[in-house]
């Protein structure tokens, strides 16, 4: 029995692709042959003929595809079952965040649709297919039969995270799209995708309720069941050292969780001692939360190597935090970037994530967020997105009910909302504050509440006024930086030292 795993992503880092990844040491522990095909690509970017072409051939020996699907993937992943429907019979089964919240629409291409955790779906369904070539009564798995959908109940959550495989990384059956061309992944693919990071997750599950996520749809499709599940601190700790002396060239590790800081001070503080004393490589985590955050939990992390952070500010704006449900005041949130400002010296530069372009925020929700971000003391640097009404979401909910005339969905008129849109800001004033905002917080520059009251002056946003202030500030530091490098030419000069003089007189 082989089965083909087919990771899509929005760029080069994911040849990562952790899903595809555990599902394949899964199967491959129970003794099916696996192979993953991982191809990346921007966001709005479709996959060319050639490229689907070639997934087929490498596909055509397999028993059974699987797709990995993220509401970003969903036109080219349409692509790509109806190219290999043309040339094969082979089932073809869809996994991941849009089948688990929109399996309906997903089954108009796919043979199955895999709700939820999908790895003892997946082997329960290979086994199936190999006893009887069926899939019928298999939990968690919808499917087509006779043009009607056979909804199967769903499988619990997985509780106990310990009882499967590191992810898989033997490579040898292991593809990635690069220079339009599928090839094969070898080592130095892996070091070039690696060497920033090796990505891994402690747990699984999200409790936070944000309006803007699917989480909250899918924790409800799950009542009663423990949400926030924990990896034990030896298995997290197993792994990074299998991955560390697998590839020595691993100089990071992410830990990519999206409640990490929900964790009490003493688990903390028992993973930071193990990681420290069998690890030793940089970290960062990713999650964090201002009302989660505190001080005692910093300097342990820091102390045991974490020298980046990213946390969510999604809004400054009391009433859209209210409408993300984003249960954080301006002042946990400066606390918190305060705090980490601290250990400036040794965290690199901390990532604040935000959200604009929300059809419910006005100009003044927006000032809101800019005078907060005035207060944030530098460097650090914003992570801004644009709103997406994903579905299943509350907002895209509350969209659809307040804009009955505008049905979104891959069949209506506004599928720009939610698939294969490139992730770009609107080119609004007030957007590219935030732009100039990010340009000089990342070289540690800080632009002071007073400015961003000039600046977000309703008669200065009328003419654009910040970029005349931002050409102003950039002669500023020009004329200090030429008036910084004469002084010290002219030192050198005094010393005797032409050839000094001459070295600074060139960077002028």
């Amino acid at each position: 029995m082989k089965v083909t795993l087919i990771s899509p992503g929005p760029s080069d880092r994911y040849i990562l692709g952790v899903g595809v990844r555990l599902l394949s040491a899964y199967l491959k522990k129970n003794g099916i042959d696996v192979q993953i095909i991982f191809l990346p690509r921007s966001i709005g970017e479709d996959y060319t003929p050639e490229t689907l072409d070639e997934i087929c051939n490498l596909a055509d020996d397999s028993d059974l595809l699987g797709i990995s699907v993220m509401t970003d993937d969903f036109s080219n992943v349409a692509n790509i079952t109806k190219r290999m429907k043309l040339s094969c019979t082979i089932p073809i089964i869809w996994g991941g965040i849009h089948p688990t919240i929109q399996p309906e629409e997903c089954l108009d291409y796919a043979d199955i649709v895999s709700i939820g955790e999908g790895e003892e779906a997946l082997l329960e369904l290979v086994r199936q297919i190999e006893r009887s070539g069926t899939f019928s009564g298999i939990r968690g798995l919808w499917y087509k039969e006779n043009n009607k959908i056979v909804k199967n109940e769903l499988r619990p959550l997985i509780q106990d995270l310990d009882a499967f495989p590191f992810q898989d990384y033997d490579y040898e059956q292991h593809y990635t799209l690069r220079d339009n061309s599928i090839v094969k992944v070898n080592e130095e693919m892996l070091a070039e995708a690696l060497d920033r990071d090796y990505v891994t997750f402690t747990s699984r599950g999200c409790p936070y309720k944000c309006t803007y996520c699917w989480n909250h749809s899918f924790n409800n499709m799950f009542p009663g069941q423990k949400i926030l599940r924990e990896r034990s601190v030896n298995n997290v700790i197993q792994e990074l050292k299998e991955i560390k002396d697998k590839f020595p060239f691993v100089k990071s590790i992410c830990v990519d969780d999206d409640a990490f800081f929900l964790r009490a001070e003493k688990r903390i503080s028992e993973f930071a001692q193990e990681y420290k004393k069998h690890i030793g490589l940089p970290f960062w985590v990713t999650g964090a939360n201002p009302s989660t955050l505190s001080r005692a939990k910093l300097e342990i992390l820091v102390d045991a190597g974490m020298n980046r952070i990213r946390m969510g500010i999604q809004s400054g704006s009391r009433k859209t935090k209210m409408l993300y449900k984003r249960n954080h005041t301006n002042d946990q949130l400066e606390n918190a970037a305060r705090m980490i400002n601290e250990y400036r010296d040794k965290i690199i530069m901390p990532s604040y994530d935000l959200i604009l372009d929300n059809p419910w925020e006005t100009e003044e929700d927006l000032i809101e967020t800019l005078r907060l971000i005035a207060r944030i003391p530098a460097p650090f640097t914003l992570l801004v997105f644009p709103l997406i009404l994903y579905p299943a979401t509350d907002l895209y909910n509350k969209f659809q009910k307040e804009n009955p005339e505008n049905q979104m969905g891959l069949h209506g008129q506004h599928d720009f909302l939610i698939y294969n849109k490139p992730h770009e800001l609107k080119k609004t004033y007030l957007n590219k504050l935030f732009l100039l905002v990010n340009k000089y917080s990342t070289k540690g520059k800080q632009i002071s509440p007073i400015a961003m009251d000039l600046m977000t002056n309703k008669l200065y946003r009328r003419i654009g006024f910040s970029w005349l202030v931002y050409s102003l500030m950039k002669f500023r530091a020009s004329f200090f930086r030429i008036q910084y490098l004469i002084k010290e030419g002219t030192r050198e000069l005094w010393k005797g030292d032409v050839s000094g003089f001459k070295k600074y007189l060139k960077k002028i």
